[in-house]
């Protein structure tokens, strides 16, 4: 990516590499699915998308953040899902911040997206009925 972002931005196959990254984070292993994390935080943290106006821009970074910006819409709602799923049901503890820095993330860029999935995907989630009053509450924290 940092070398070479061509090979993998630009390729026919970003999509797909993207949605097996998400699908890694349903995996029950610990190492796949922080490699995995770590990988879809990079993606989406790309300089591509938010460029620092104090340097020059390379010439294909539209066409990167264009590839990135059309495979999280595709993915978005699942990716969302997969992280939250996680957090409740098998990341280890040290993904915690790897995950908010990565909904941190989804939120800056993808704001409006953001607002339609996470209430969308929080209604779906399996919960305990003692769970759901904090369900509620992070939804109304969410959308304040």
């Amino acid at each position: 990516m940092e070398q070479c972002p061509d090979i993998l931005f630009l390729s026919p196959v970003f999509p797909t590499a993207f949605s097996i990254l998400d699908g890694a984070l349903t995996l029950l292993n610990t190492d796949t699915t922080f490699r995995a994390l770590g990988i879809i935080r990079a993606i989406l943290g790309h300089d591509s998308l938010n460029p620092s106006p104090n340097i020059a821009v390379p010439p294909k970074f539209p066409l990167y953040a264009e590839a990135i910006g059309t495979t999280v819409q595709k993915e978005g709602p699942t990716l969302i899902n997969n992280l939250f799923l996680g957090l409740m049901d098998h990341f280890a503890p040290e993904m915690m911040s790897g995950v908010i820095t990565t909904v941190r993330i989804l939120t800056q860029i993808w704001t409006a997206s953001m607002q339609q999935w996470v209430p969308t995907v929080l209604k779906q989630l399996p919960v305990s009925p003692a769970l759901e009053p904090a369900k509620a509450q992070f939804l109304v924290d969410f959308e304040a």
